[in-house]
């Protein structure tokens, strides 16, 4: 028997520093007026990172005599994602090279022979979008060197997500080769886009 099979597996990482877990597919997230990624262990690794970086920035703020050296009133907030996802998949079985210079390939067996490819993947794309109205009076840019205060009047939002998937099997016996079974030979070939785990 020969057999090819392509599969994709979710990549280990960590969450919050120490926390062994499993990152998988392609996500993209925008917010405005919030700092939360929509995970609870991200959140609280940014937090901490936050408080760190941005007490010290801080301090120095209050050190030379002011808390914020610029304040700006919110007029408008627009948030936007854009997630893309190219996933190109080729599961070939074959015998023989293809390749009229090579040697040709001679197998002989008192059985079957069956060759079995299999590409079999699933779409994993996310993009999400968040406003938040602004209810925090001590809210700051991302650089801490303006003060955001006020409600916002206009939001908008847009998340986009594109997926290109490709699976593509493939079982084939090449021209350079001489196959001989006393049974069955049987080239078997699925190419499968799963919706669902």
């Amino acid at each position: 028997s020969v057999t090819a099979k392509t599969e994709s597996k979710p990549v280990q990482g960590n969450k919050l520093f120490i926390i062994p877990s499993q990152f998988s597919g392609t996500s993209a997230r925008a917010g405005v007026g919030t700092n939360s990624s929509g995970n609870f262990f991200d959140d609280a690794k940014a937090s901490a990172i936050n408080k760190v970086f941005g007490g010290l920035i801080m301090g120095f703020w209050k050190w030379v005599g002011s808390e914020y050296p610029a304040s700006a009133k919110r007029s408008f907030q627009i948030a936007a994602s854009v997630a893309v996802e190219v996933d190109k998949n080729n599961a070939e079985a074959r015998i023989g090279a293809g390749d009229s210079d090579a040697l040709r390939a001679n197998v002989g067996v008192g059985g079957t022979i069956t060759l079995t490819s299999t590409s079999a993947h699933r779409p994993d794309i996310s993009a999400t979008s968040l406003t938040s109205g602004g209810d925090d009076p001590n809210a700051v840019d991302t650089s801490r060197l303006t003060q955001i205060t006020g409600q916002s009047p206009f939001g908008v939002l847009l998340a986009v997500g594109v997926g290109i998937y490709s699976n593509i099997a493939n079982s084939h016996i090449a021209s350079d080769a001489d196959v001989d079974a006393r049974g069955k030979i049987s080239l078997i070939s699925n190419a499968k886009m799963r919706l669902i785990h």
